[in-house]
């Protein structure tokens, strides 16, 4: 969310490929892995949305065994997989959504953030036709 990598790395591959909001668990236990610690940091809830586009295990990437537009991504520091989930459009919440989350990917009612979506269009921080696409393609 602070627009530092473009790259999510899980140890399973997603199934789905499209919008996807993103959402920051209520645990902390993490947190001591984590130098520096970013001043303001949501638990529990939705905070914000982005596109997942591709996924390649990280020994593919780093020897540029992808489409060439993803070779910028051999020397990234944050690729480590063992797969690597490319995200684009990361686009932050101005407010976290509370949300109780699940492991893995889970379905989150269209309603839930309709308004946060139209809300960031109205002031520009989004296109119009980026909120059309992300709400049709949580659709399908």
């Amino acid at each position: 969310m602070l627009g530092e990598k473009r790259v999510e790395n899980r140890v399973w591959k997603p199934n789905y490929f499209g919008p996807l909001l993103i959402h920051a668990g209520k645990s902390r236990d993490w947190l001591d892995t984590y130098e520096p610690l970013p001043e303001h940091m949501d638990f529990g809830g939705i905070v914000g949305i982005c596109d997942l586009t591709a996924c390649f295990p990280a020994r593919s990437i780093r020897a540029k065994q992808v489409p060439q537009a993803y070779w910028d991504l051999a020397e990234d520091a944050h690729v480590e997989g063992p797969y690597c989930w490319i995200l684009e459009h990361v686009t932050r919440f101005p407010a976290m959504i509370e949300f109780r989350g699940q492991q893995g990917m889970f379905d989150v009612p269209e309603e839930t953030i309709v308004g946060t979506l139209h809300g960031l269009a109205a002031v520009g921080m989004i296109e119009p036709e980026r909120v059309v696409a992300w709400l049709a393609g949580m659709k399908s």
